[in-house]
């Protein structure tokens, strides 16, 4: 061979990079010295069924023909490293023939005789040089190319295996190559046949190119120096079919007419109907003919056959509809191809053109995202999770049976889904928070999250099929769900693996499905879960599912956290989600400011003096408007005012869960100083209850403070005893452990005597069968409040209400079986040790008729909320402004509750309306006895059996 570069005076990168190989000669440019190419990382696992080829082999390249020149030096062919592109194709010696060698050949290419047979005929067939094409598809080639995956070039590599009875690999197919003009084969100034192509446009068997390039990168990284040789041997003694200056029409009707020829050899390497289609797009643009009807004679009179068959009409329509697929839908089907195999929809036509054509006819004009895209991600979802297998891919299923009773395909049911899925991501969309871009993304781009389905199933060692992998899928580092989103995203993942598809075959089409959505109707479980899940988001970015409720949750610069699926109703007509947004805010900081103005006409909080002097609480009563005769018009035996004062809600130790809180310094002054108050309150309807919280110490102190010096008539003990457990942690079982009964001091405004005896209350609530009239002093089977049901706030705004260290010891601030083990990031109630709900609250007003209500000892707002949905005048005083912000939080989400519950004294129609709009996620929380924010007791008919002793002491360990 006479053709020999010397490899220090070319840049090797200008040697070896494919872009310079589009007809570019090298530029000559001094002594350099080669930098090593890197060892290319290929594909495995899932990716070889996604990664296109000719782009993996661009990576290959580099490193295969370094190596291979080094080799082709080192077994003595050559003395330097040669440049593969200028070696000659290889010519068969006599010697080679009398050896029992090859015994005939086509003619080594002959650059004379190419030049001739291009000007006479415009074809040319020889042996050449695989190093003169391209291993992978040029930025514009002349044809549509027929790319494959990795995965599938894999399958082609046997073709490579040594023929025993040759001693000889032989390259399995003749590669196609085509050049607009004789003369861009030849350098600037050289003579018409003076020397061999450099580059030539590739317009077939790309794949067989690349399945080379991969055995002899196998064969170099083994260095067996045998097989390096029969595989460059093969490279140049393949066999080229060059076509000179043919348009591209008539160069696609012959590729056409042999490729259908040979349809069933080489299936892999073959096209299929989507390189077809294109093909037949193109010699529809060319062929001179007008007109289908005309076109179609023309198919039959020049032999265009498709699949053994001469083109017809509903084929003609189908190849040109196929041939319009984007680019990455084909990549899908290819990658379908690879994994299922050809026949699973990209043998023929009918299959996919139905799937293209039910897809088109369901899609909405306003969809960004292909809906032939999204169909053909879905069903690699099920193929990827082996639920679908390629015989299962029936027309049947795609489409659904025919006749009387048939079923819903595959198609109808998965448009049904996408449906749901575009609803889902109206949500999403209206969200500003990291973790539902996340899953927004996800859903938009199912080619991503399938891959990280296919990760986290790798990760598990399980089937992708597997449930609960989806969850994975839209939770990322930086970007985790909250809880209060769990939910959704559990409907989400139920709903893309395949949890509801039953469900979706029962709609008669997606309008009728997404009508049903948009109103809240239907009772299918796509609906109903749908509504659950949203309502559960809702209450969530309100701050409402886990029950902690932040200091500013509610106010007016948070007014953003509108539920999700208001924002989405607003912006299905296309508005600007920005201004949709700004909008909503004003509008609902108008309810709200509306709401809460009735709310303090009714209940108002406020912050008491540090000092609690008489005179100071003296002060701050009147400030209130809350003291003094002039305010309060009451009448003995039907309208009193009530004072109240309790110790449990006055002050905690640290890990208050575990026992009763001890009183002592400043916290027992500050209370001794209110109880001595509300001993010198003198008002003639003025009833003071005053609770020792379970606690000795504070019943000591309220009996020096308050009742020392009064006369048995002017007060009583009332004891609530409650029922079940009363502690809040797991604890050993001891004789007089339980502290189950609380003492509550009731100051009376007259003589005992001159205080009618009135049905109880408390007897229907509590269910005390004895207790007839408010003669007893028992309240009796009280249940004790259960921690869920307390309300709950971050620890950091508990800390600085209470006066507790903000930074203090996961193990101080809640017990380790708190929320399921979340500990205090759950939320934790403000008093541990808090025992009396809502029922208990009404129990002591009605029975005492009191009308007005004065507390200083607000706590987590259970008597307020009790007040509130009565309709009683209620003032509270908080213990600091922190404390008085959450409170306010507490009711207001009550009064928006109220105001929009007919026959209540908040409620009007016109703001009862925009409520249901506007705080619907609150209305649905925060019902007229209080709910969950009032601390709700749990004594309501059936609770018990539904909850059960655990759900009331969910953190009772008792032995």
């Amino acid at each position: 061979m006479q053709c020999r570069v010397h490899i220090l005076e070319l840049s090797y990168i200008d040697c070896f990079d494919p872009s310079n190989r589009d007809g570019a000669f090298l530029e000559q440019r001094g002594p350099q010295v080669p930098a090593i190419p890197p060892l290319p990382t290929l594909p495995v696992g899932n990716d070889r069924h996604q990664a296109q080829a000719t782009r993996v082999v661009q990576d290959l390249v580099p490193w295969v023909e370094y190596k291979l020149a080094e080799a082709l030096v080192k077994m003595g062919f050559y003395d330097e490293a040669p440049a593969l592109a200028e070696l000659e194709p290889l010519s068969i010696k006599d010697r080679d023939v009398a050896g029992g060698g090859v015994a005939s050949f086509k003619e080594k290419w002959c650059p004379r005789n190419c030049a001739t047979a291009a000007r006479a005929s415009g074809l040319y067939e020889a042996a050449g040089s695989l190093f003169w094409v391209p291993a992978g598809a040029r930025a514009q080639e002349v044809l549509p190319v027929q790319d494959c995956t990795w995965a599938q070039v894999e399958e082609l590599k046997p073709l490579f295996e040594e023929a025993q009875e040759l001693a000889r690999v032989v390259f399995p197919a003749t590669l196609s190559a085509w050049v607009e003009d004789i003369s861009v084969l030849y350098p600037p100034g050289a003579g018409e046949g003076d020397c061999m192509p450099k580059a030539l446009t590739l317009v077939e068997n790309h794949a067989l190119v690349v399945a080379w390039w991969l055995a002899m990168f196998e064969a170099l990284r083994a260095e067996t120096q045998d097989r390096v040789r029969l595989l460059y041997e093969c490279a140049l003694t393949v066999t080229i079919r060059l076509y000179v200056g043919t348009s591209k029409q008539a160069l696609a009707l012959m590729l056409w007419q042999a490729t259908d020829k040979k349809k069933q050899v080489l299936a892999v390497a073959d096209d299929n109907v989507i390189t077809f289609a294109k093909k037949f797009q193109i010699i529809v643009e060319n062929c001179g003919v007008k007109g289908i009807g005309k076109q179609l004679e023309h198919w039959k009179a020049i032999g265009l056959n498709f699949m053994g068959k001469t083109v017809y009409r509903m084929l003609h329509y189908a190849l040109l509809a196929i041939a319009q697929l984007s680019d990455k839908a084909q990549a899908l089907l290819q990658e379908l191809e690879s994994k299922a195999g050809r026949a699973f929809l990209t043998e023929g036509h009918s299959k996919l053109h139905n799937v293209m054509r039910r897809a088109g006819a369901g899609a909405d004009n306003s969809e960004a995202i292909d809906p032939v895209e999204q169909l053909l991600h879905l069903l690699l979802v099920e193929v990827d999770g082996e639920k679908l297998q390629a015989q299962d891919a029936t027309s049947d299923f795609f489409e659904g049976g025919r006749g009387a009773g048939a079923g819903v395909g595959w198609v109808a049911m998965s448009l049904c889904k996408l449906a749901v899925l575009g609803k889902v991501c109206g949500v999403l969309s209206t969200s500003e928070e990291a973790w539902a871009s996340n899953a927004l993304q996800q859903i938009n781009d199912l080619g991503k999250a399938r891959q990280a389905l296919a990760k986290a199933a790798e990760a598990e060692s399980v089937k992708v099929s597997e449930d609960g992998l989806w969850s994975a899928v839209f939770s990322s580092k930086d970007a985790v769900p909250p809880g209060y989103a769990a939910d959704f995203i559990a409907y989400v993942s139920n709903l893309l693996g395949g949890g509801y598809d039953a469900d979706l075959k029962t709609f008669n089409d997606k309008e009728d499905l997404v009508a049903q959505l948009l109103a809240g109707e239907g009772d299918n479980p796509v609906l109903k879960d749908w509504r659950e899940a949203l309502d559960t988001l809702d209450r969530g970015v309100s701050g409402l599912s886990t029950g902690v409720v932040a200091v500013d949750s509610i106010q007016e610069d948070s007014l953003a956290s509108a539920p999700l699926s208001l924002l989405m109703q607003k912006c299905a007509a296309g508005d600007d989600l920005e201004e949709v947004r700004e909008t909503t805010r004003r509008e609902r900081a108008e309810v709200l400011a509306k709401a809460r103005g009735l709310r303090k006409g009714l209940c108002q909080l406020l912050v008491l003096p540090q000092a609690c002097t008489k005179e100071a609480l003296q002060s701050a009563l009147a400030r209130a408007g809350a003291g003094g005769a002039g305010n309060f018009h009451g009448k003995l035996n039907e309208k009193h005012r009530g004072y109240f004062l309790m110790a449990d809600l006055e002050h905690e130790e640290k890990q208050g869960w575990a026992q009763v809180s001890e009183m002592s310094g400043s916290v027992k002054q500050r209370f001794s100083q209110k109880c001595a108050f509300l001993k010198g309150l003198a008002g003639s309807c003025d009833f003071v209850c005053v609770g020792d919280g379970r606690c000795r110490a504070a019943r000591a102190t309220i009996e020096e403070a308050l009742v020392k010096d009064l006369d048995y008539t002017q007060f009583f003990e009332l004891w609530v005893s409650f029922a079940g457990p009363c502690v809040r942690a797991s604890t050993r079982q001891v004789v007089g452990g339980q502290v189950s009964k609380e003492i509550i001091f009731v100051k009376l405004p007259a003589p005992r005597v001159r205080l009618a005896a009135v049905d109880d209350f408390v007897s229907k609530s509590s269910g005390a069968g004895a207790k007839v009239t408010t003669a007893d002093t028992n309240y009796v089977n009280v249940p004790f409040l259960a921690s869920a049901k307390l309300p709950k706030l971050a620890w950091a705004d508990k800390a600085e209400i209470l006066g507790m260290k903000a930074d203090a010891a996961p193990a101080d601030r809640a017990p380790d079986a708190w929320a399921d083990g979340e500990g205090a990031s759950a939320g934790v109630p403000l008093f541990w040790q808090e025992s009396k709900g809502v029922a208990v609250w009404q129990a002591l007003v009605k029975n005492h008729m009191v009308k007005d209500v004065v507390d200083l000892s607000p706590g987590s707002g259970a008597l307020a909320s009790a007040c509130l949905s009565m309709g009683i005048r209620y003032t509270g005083f908080c213990g600091n402004e922190k404390h008085r912000k959450w409170l306010e939080n507490l009711v207001d989400r009550q009064a928006l509750a109220l105001a929009a519950t007919e026959g209540h004294a908040l409620w009007t129609q016109s703001l009862a309306d925009l409520i249901q709009l506007h705080f619907k996620d609150v209305v649905a929380g925060d019902g007229g006895d209080g709910g969950d924010g009032g601390g709700d007791d749990g004594d309501e008919e059936g609770e018990n059996e539904e909850d059960g002793e655990e759900d009331e002491v969910p953190l009772m360990d008792a032995e």
